[in-house]
């Protein structure tokens, strides 16, 4: 089937990319629904055909110069370095300003700027608010279209801390895309939050076997079997992403945390030191000082992120009291972190560095507030 599929010729100008690219679409559905379900190829299979296409081209640019735009800044934005994400940003908006319709590029705009303030790279409210923006303009252009809704559940996860607003905004981008892993990913990550681990962890192996070259599908499936336990296949999918992409922002922190849990403290303290984002790195610092019995180094590297970081990352701090076992800091800079809105506060149901806080009173009340109570 496949040589017959591509034996045949599409002899187009260049700018007639997105005609070339349904054609290969709709030849390759159709040999498929031939071969698969014995349909055979009539007006009604023929019309079904061109139906799921046009369903799969939801949103895309006009313009075949904007389009290159868009795929160039998907490939930075999975990065979530400073650099990476400010030029995925660049080229979402030169190839909006080509195309002021493209409804995926502003649903990938809201994406970069959420990831932007998520990380501290930018304000967290001016940052979510582009976020929210982008993805409401996504929507309003294509009310259909999968990915404005996880750019929209991404905010409402992430900053409006709207658990069941995210989850319905998931569950409608499944509807529409049942087959998208950047849809799955970030179900998954919603269904962890709340605790449903075995979904989570399922949708999340899901998205990787769709899109096993995404940074972003490993990342998130390594973080989830490490909040679940999973910790053989956490080190396994986390080293997999690194071979591809060893620059790629949190793969090294989430790599220390495994092997913090495995006990394999100097692997750990290696993976924490090529962390390239660097409030990451530097909580890695304090948590491995304090690890190896080393107090006054531990301050020395916590000191130095509280100096750096405290107005961005009022959560990793709080992280590392924990781990310390100085509950009543620890409780302090997660308030804090409450105040600031931290996207992390969106991990702490299921956060190994915050053991210590577990059986303290004002735990289960902290959960109430953030609505993550059992």
């Amino acid at each position: 089937m496949s040589r017959h599929l591509w034996s045949e010729t599409y002899d187009r100008e260049l700018e007639d990319i997105f005609e070339v690219q349904d054609d290969i679409a709709q030849s390759v559905v159709k040999e498929l629904r031939a071969a698969l379900l014995g349909e055979k190829p009539d007006a009604s299979a023929t019309a079904a055909v061109k139906a799921e296409v046009q369903a799969a081209t939801k949103g895309r640019a006009e313009s075949a110069k904007a389009y290159p735009l868009y795929l160039q800044g998907l490939f930075f934005g999975d990065r979530i370095t400073r650099e990476d994400l400010a030029k995925a940003i660049e080229y979402f908006r030169k190839a909006i300003e080509l195309d002021p319709g493209f409804a995926l590029a502003w649903a990938a705009l809201s994406r970069a700027h959420m990831h932007e303030a998520g990380y501290s790279l930018a304000p967290l409210d001016k940052g979510f608010d582009r976020a929210r923006q982008a993805a409401k303009r996504a929507l309003e252009l294509e009310p259909d279209l999968a990915e404005g809704y996880v750019a929209l559940g991404l905010v409402q996860m992430n900053y409006d801390w709207d658990w069941q607003g995210a989850d319905a905004s998931f569950r409608r981008a499944l509807e529409l895309a049942p087959g998208n892993a950047e849809v799955m990913r970030s179900a998954a990550i919603l269904a962890g939050t709340v605790g449903r681990y075995d979904e989570a962890v399922a949708l999340a192996r899901r998205a990787v076997v769709l899109d096993p070259l995404s940074m972003s599908a490993q990342r998130s499936l390594g973080a989830l079997c490490l909040r679940a336990g999973l910790l053989g296949e956490a080190e396994a999918i986390i080293k997999k992403a690194i071979e591809f992409h060893p620059q790629g922002g949190l793969l090294h922190c989430w790599l220390g945390r495994v092997h913090l849990a495995q006990g394999r403290i100097e692997e750990a303290r290696a993976a924490f030191d090529k962390e390239v984002i660097e409030y990451f790195h530097l909580q890695g610092l304090a948590l491995m000082e304090y690890t190896q019995g080393r107090r006054e180094k531990s301050d020395a590297a916590l000191r130095d992120l509280i100096d750096k970081y405290a107005q961005e990352s009022a959560y990793q701090v709080g992280e590392v009291y924990a781990y310390r076992g100085e509950v009543d800091a620890a409780f302090q800079w997660l308030e804090r972190a409450y105040a600031q809105h931290d996207p992390g506060l969106s991990s702490i149901n299921s956060n190994a560095l915050l053991r210590s806080l577990r059986g303290d009173p004002r735990w289960q009340p902290f959960l109430e507030k953030m609505k993550l109570a059992d």
